[in-house]
């Protein structure tokens, strides 16, 4: 089959057809051994899943369940972000009138307090933290060492890189108050590390901090003009279409690049002075759902998803058929990126660029997702309901389906099937059922159930089955089942009805 020519080469999944020919009626066999991804789209011969739900796509060709997520033990009445490093997780919340942080690492809990008297709507907006590695003498590269810090914005304080028991949080405006200080730290709202400064942006400013200092904020004055180790400020220049506030901000090719609603722009230069680049007249609706996976940067914009390399961006969720993103929030690990939209929970895997749906919610899981977060240990996700849930573990215990578009292999010719044969991998506790649906036919108790796997001992088997009453001039096939298994390959043996005129399905 064809490669599609799109920014990175697509293989189409291919459906091996053979046919033979009998003197009154005709047989054929499809053989169907590389499965695809979700493409709402799909209509008829194309070889995508039309809807699908906790199945992984990783492994294609073969289809296989989807890890089912589990909760930390850890819940909070009024969770704002998460956010994770190394080995440990930190969640942000209210309790009470506090603005409260804890650090997880393991089975310890370390706790500080952000903010007290937290009883505005502010106190509830998302914080964004970030790793600042202080190195302690620039000037003296052979003896000097580099202390993790982390910042939190938008209020302004920070806290040791490693902790071991409850801790206090600095006030960095307070820090940057000593002798010589001429500018505050600006209200950043979403930061970035690049090149040792600390980047950010406000509504309408984007902002860098001094050299190897994110307390250091002075300007140019008339006695040091754009020198190298100043800060810098920048408004997103007078290009008309770049109106409205930032949205987000990362670091990425080596530029740190600023969102907007509907515009994309760039930092260039190492030093200071930098110089703001617009790049493309769509942006990222949300900080959330800006993320960096093997090379490439991810970001929701207004009316997909999107994928940059450096050059122009291109969509790459045509095959969700969403109009409009609501939510839009991304996580990522290892060759998976995660997007919640509006109640589901899609993957999408960088490798063979192939999308699937992990869970809706409900029913699979109660509560929206707040934000994701990924460290060395998995990538989690903190729902409005309080818990955290790690979505890369190694359980299955839990029901999936999938559904094919409709075949009709080429023909509006009437066609029964036959015999139908698929080639699965049982593990322990799995089931394995097989339905036929006709044409538009939503799956239901009277759907035509055609092989199962209740019986079967574990391992590689072949389900096969006899097929009676499934005349029609295309079928769509329903799968669903519980627990760990490996779907390989589906072999269908049809038959062409002789030809009736006048007769209407």
């Amino acid at each position: 089959m064809a490669e599609v020519n799109t920014p990175s080469s697509i293989k189409l999944p291919s459906i091996k057809l053979s046919v033979t020919a009998t003197a009154n009626k005709e047989h054929f066999v499809t053989m169907r051994i590389e499965w695809a991804g979700l493409d709402r789209r799909a209509v008829s011969d194309t070889g995508y899943l039309k809807d699908v739900k906790n199945i992984s796509v990783t492994d294609l060709p073969y289809l296989t369940t989807a890890p089912e997520p589990a909760a930390l033990a850890y819940n909070y009445e009024n969770p704002i972000s998460l956010q994770a490093f190394a080995d440990f997780l930190l969640v942000i919340y209210r309790e009470n009138t506090q603005v409260k942080i804890d650090y997880i690492r393991g089975s310890d809990k370390f706790t500080g307090i952000i903010k007290t008297n937290a009883t505005s709507a502010d106190d509830n907006i998302m914080r964004n933290i970030v790793q600042f590695q202080l190195f302690t003498d620039i000037y003296d590269p052979l003896f000097g060492d580099y202390i993790g810090k982390l910042l939190v914005f938008p209020d302004k304080k920070s806290f040791d890189f490693d902790i071991t028991s409850d801790f206090t949080l600095a006030d960095l405006d307070h820090t940057a108050s000593g002798a010589g200080v001429t500018y505050p730290i600006p209200n950043i709202i979403y930061p970035v590390i690049h090149g040792s400064r600390l980047f950010g942006v406000d509504e309408v400013r984007i902002f860098a901090s001094g050299f190897n200092d994110y307390t250091f904020w002075d300007l140019d004055t008339t006695d040091s003009i754009s020198a190298p180790g100043n800060a810098w400020v920048s408004t997103s220049q007078a290009n008309h279409k770049a109106r409205g506030v930032f949205t987000g901000i990362t670091s990425y090719g080596g530029h740190v690049v600023c969102f907007k609603k509907n515009f994309m722009q760039q930092v260039y230069n190492t030093k200071n002075p930098f110089r703001v680049v617009d790049v493309d007249a769509e942006g990222a609706i949300d900080n959330r759902g800006i993320i960096e996976l093997q090379g490439s940067l991810f970001y929701v914009s207004e009316h997909n998803i999107k994928y940059y390399t450096g050059g122009i961006p291109h969509n790459i969720a045509d095959a969700l058929a969403i109009g409009n993103y609501t939510d839009g929030i991304l996580g990522a690990y290892q060759d998976t990126v995660y997007c919640y939209n509006d109640g589901v929970l899609y993957t999408f895997n960088v490798n063979n660029r192939q999308w699937s749906i992990t869970a809706y919610m409900p029913p699979d899981i109660d509560s929206p997702v707040i934000n994701f977060a990924t460290n060395q240990n998995g990538i989690y996700a903190l729902h409005k309901d309080g818990y955290i849930r790690q979505y890369n573990t190694a359980d299955f215990n839990h029901e999936w389906y999938f559904e094919t578009d409709l075949s009709i292999n080429n023909t509006l010719e009437t066609q029964s099937i036959e015999k139908m044969d698929m080639y699965v991998e049982l593990f322990e506790n799995s089931m394995v059922d097989v339905y036929l649906l006709k044409d538009n036919e939503i799956f239901g108790m009277d759907s035509l159930h055609v092989l199962s796997s209740a019986g079967c001992p574990l391992g590689k088997r072949v389900l096969r089955s006899l097929v009676r009453n499934s005349a029609y001039y295309g079928q769509r096939i329903y799968v669903k089942g519980y627990g760990k298994v490996t779907i390989r390959a589906l072999e269908v043996r049809y038959k062409l009805e002789s030809e009736t005129y006048g007769e209407h399905h």
